[in-house]
């Protein structure tokens, strides 16, 4: 199968931008954009807009972390990290200023090239299904992001890390259940702040719901199971956690499933 996206490689290893390139090409890529600096990149992505960019976090000049910031002023096309690095911070680092997924060196170039087609898959997902699949209620309550604006401040927290999270959950209820299942989103402010996420979808057993925020769990019931990263759950939780928020979930077999996120109030 050829894929018509248009395909961004940073890296300033030209051993591994080639062998990526070639992988690529295998798996029907064929517009494919190579870079060694992050300052090229950000020019390309403006001028040939790609529809994905793999990205190489150290790089000669502005890293990659600064380049994924520069390219999400203008570009909200997917960014896959490379890196060396394998710690959690760093993952976190990137996720937050922007990027949607995280690979580490030694890596296979077949998987990376399967996460850039579920990435493309998502996006696809985005843009065209949401709106017609997921019937989203959000109420009326304002959380407000910036400190100095108000005294009587709900909670203030990272939007760009609490946006990811939301995203991972809602996107994990669309492709694990049928193209008819109602989502509903609801917030709810007290003496907590809470948000529930819940369908009516297929629901889980009791030990799907013991693995369903553990590193690479694909779960059951999807299309997207050979392609996902296994990772947007356990990424959620850790970006909910780190703003001193609790994660439950409630399911059953056939009777959907509700996520609550709670956190405390700031005054």
């Amino acid at each position: 199968m050829e894929y018509l996206s248009k395909i961004l490689l940073v890296d300033d290893e030209r051993d591994i931008m080639n062998l990526l390139e070639e992988v690529l090409r295998q798996e029907g890529f064929q517009n494919i954009l190579k870079t060694t600096t992050g300052e090229n990149a950000v020019e390309i992505c403006r001028s040939k807009k790609p529809d994905a960019i793999i990205l190489d976090i150290m790089l000669p000049g502005i890293d990659g972390i600064e380049t994924c910031r520069r390219i999400r002023e203008f570009s909200n096309c997917p960014i896959l990290f490379l890196s060396s690095k394998n710690d959690d911070v760093d993952k976190i680092l990137g996720l937050s200023c922007g990027g949607d997924d995280y690979v580490t060196k030694p890596f296979s170039p077949k998987e990376v090239a399967f996460r850039i087609k579920a990435q493309l898959r998502r996006k696809s997902y985005d843009q065209k299904d949401f709106q017609s699949k997921a019937v989203l209620k959000i109420r009326d309550i304002q959380i407000d992001t910036d400190s100095k604006a108000n005294s009587e401040i709900i909670y203030c927290f990272d939007e760009t890390l609490l946006k990811r999270a939301l995203n991972n959950l809602i996107y994990n209820a669309l492709i694990h259940n049928p193209a008819d299942t109602e989502i509903h989103v609801a917030l709810q402010a007290g003496n907590k702040i809470s948000i529930t996420i819940e369908d009516n979808g297929n629901g889980m057993s009791a030990e799907e719901v013991d693995k369903l925020f553990q590193r690479y769990y694909r779960g059951t019931n999807t299309e997207e199971k050979a392609e996902g990263t296994g990772l947007g759950m356990a990424i959620a939780k850790q970006i909910i956690e780190i703003h001193d928020g609790e994660i439950h979930v409630e399911s059953q077999k056939n009777a959907g499933t509700m996520i609550t996120i709670t956190f405390p109030v700031s005054n």
